[in-house]
């Protein structure tokens, strides 16, 4: 059956509308890949960035004992600011305790205990020092092996004690940072052995990492217990 004239103009041009909203779909698709890529100061679409003021209260920690966070009072609302632990250096020499700062931050909508009241540092100001900190232009440190030392001592009862709930101990002045499998498994063990002796790679301490102990920090390659010797993978 042949078909009207009108009707094949209107099925083109349903085509060709189909076709130029695939195409302007695509284009916008790919400007949100770049912008994303480029711009490390836009804030993902599930968090909301905020302008805040307030007075340092005092710093936190990650599981390892690095630096990682500000606690902020603001108006007298308490605010966790995290920021990547290669930073630390850096925001803690824009930000000493008791100074009053202003910061730009993204409020977290990942899991954990400040989850809700927790936000990314993006940018940092000391105006009494008159000095900011961008954190997007702090670069990550390359990866490092570290010298390499070895330490001995004998487990005193504080770090039995501690070693009940860490995953590092203080040994012959330095800060032994094992991976959390590995505390888990030698915790006890260390806890009853009379002698520990490490071997190790000291980090790098130009890295930016800041043990909030001030000790130099060994990651462990091999432990050993008294007599028995552990590989730490």
């Amino acid at each position: 059956m042949n078909r009207p004239g009108w009707m094949w103009s209107a099925l083109i041009l349903l085509l060709l509308l189909a076709a130029a909203g695939w195409f302007a779909y695509n284009i916008q698709r790919n400007d949100v890949k770049v912008a994303s890529k480029a711009g490390h100061h836009l804030p993902s679409p599930n968090r909301l960035r905020e302008e805040l003021s307030g007075r340092v209260l005092q710093y936190g920690t990650n599981p390892e004992g690095d630096i990682d966070k500000i606690l902020l009072d603001a108006a007298g609302k308490k605010y966790w600011l995290h920021f990547p632990p290669h930073t630390a250096r850096a925001v803690t020499s824009v930000a000493p305790v008791n100074n009053s700062i202003d910061v730009t931050a993204d409020q977290s909508d990942g899991p954990g205990p400040h989850a809700g009241n927790g936000y990314e540092l993006r940018f940092l100001r000391n105006r009494s020092k008159n000095k900011e900190l961008d954190m997007d232009q702090i670069p990550a440190p390359e990866p490092r092996k570290g010298m390499e030392v070895i330490i001995e001592g004998n487990v005193s009862d504080v770090l039995r004690r501690s070693m009940s709930e860490k995953q590092n101990f203080e040994l012959s002045g330095r800060l032994i940072s094992m991976p959390p499998h590995m505390a888990r498994e030698l915790r006890l063990l260390i806890r009853k052995a009379e002698m520990i002796k490490v071997k190790g790679n000291l980090r790098d301490s130009t890295s930016g990492f800041l043990s909030a102990t001030g000790m130099p920090v060994v990651r462990p390659t091999m432990i050993t217990l008294d007599s028995i010797t552990y590989k730490i993978r």
